[in-house]
């Protein structure tokens, strides 16, 4: 295909969607809700992942976290809410609380009460890339998730134009930090009901703000956690951040049609994703041990091994 031919595809795509105007009840308020739950996930200096011994150790060697996709996540009721193809699987999350002391349920949900660590990280530290992972932890390095939608672009059509092969890369759509909203009365999706205005006649349109997922919970839920038995949770006791990061794909269709859905195609669900941190990571450890920890001077003495030049800060 041609580059004139690929120009014309995407001139046309974009084209639809001139002089459109959409009105949504409940489109401004999801983007207010959006901005002021990242306001005050940037208002802390220091955010704390709970974390095992073994899962600490391994984040410190490869200097990387992992999150998980949304669809994941310990509080089933969200899982749920999902409910839109399109972005039912593009999302991943790890999660942090803003206080550096945690209730024993915090312990045994996310680490153990004889084997829990809480350590601290910086927002700063976590650079805006990844990588797809297995649930067992392997890094699928076959499938490049690239910076942005540019550089996605731009390796796309080279594929089509150079190689003449029909590719569908992956990008990095959002990265940020949002403090999670409880409220058992916020009934705000991913989509709402909407109005647009087009050639002078009102049309029923659907308002998609995608970044509302994994924002809101509810006070309380049902909470399963691995092979764990479910149990009806407080959620507003865990005063989460999360670090979300989006992954969209760039998609082709075999006749050459340019889709910007937004959406990951079903067969390439990755539930994991690894995200790097940066050289100054860790420059200052703050940790604190779970109730009945059994062995703080080996943990620390293997901390001050792989990090030397760091202070460390026992809370």
């Amino acid at each position: 295909m041609c580059q004139d031919n690929v120009n014309s595809l995407f001139n046309s795509i974009a084209a639809q969607f001139v002089g459109t105007v959409i009105k949504s009840e409940n489109g401004m308020n999801s983007l207010d809700l959006v901005k002021e739950s990242k306001d005050k996930a940037n208002k802390h200096k220091w955010l704390y992942h709970c974390t095992t011994t073994n899962a600490l150790f391994s984040i410190i060697t490869q200097m990387e976290f992992w999150l998980s996709n949304l669809k994941c996540v310990n509080d089933k009721e969200e899982a749920k809410r999902i409910n839109i193809h399109e972005y039912e699987s593009t999302y991943y999350v790890s999660s942090f609380t803003y206080e550096d002391n945690v209730l024993n349920e915090h312990w045994r949900e996310y680490g153990s009460e004889d084997d829990g660590i809480l350590i601290g990280v910086k927002k700063e530290w976590f650079k805006q890339d990844a990588v797809f992972m297995t649930s067992g932890g392997t890094k699928c390095c076959g499938h490049k998730i690239f910076l942005n939608r540019k550089l996605c672009e731009q390796k796309m059509l080279s594929d089509l134009l150079i190689e003449n092969r029909i590719t569908n890369p992956f990008y990095i759509n959002s990265f940020d930090f949002y403090q999670v909203v409880y409220n058992d009365y916020l009934k705000r999706k991913v989509c709402g009901d909407g109005i647009t205005f087009q050639d002078g006649k009102n049309c029923p349109a659907e308002f998609i703000v995608p970044e509302v997922a994994g924002i809101i919970k509810s006070c309380k839920g049902e909470c399963k956690r691995n092979e764990k038995e479910t149990y009806i949770k407080d959620w507003c006791s865990e005063k989460e951040v999360r670090l979300k990061v989006g992954i969209q794909q760039m998609r082709i269709t075999p006749s050459g049609n340019p889709i910007y859905d937004g959406s990951i195609m079903k067969w390439a669900f990755f539930p994991k994703i690894a995200v790097p941190l940066t050289n100054n990571a860790f420059d200052q450890v703050r940790i604190r041990f779970s109730p009945n920890y059994s062995n703080k001077s080996e943990c620390l003495r293997r901390i001050e091994k792989l990090l030397p030049s760091s202070k460390i800060e026992i809370l």
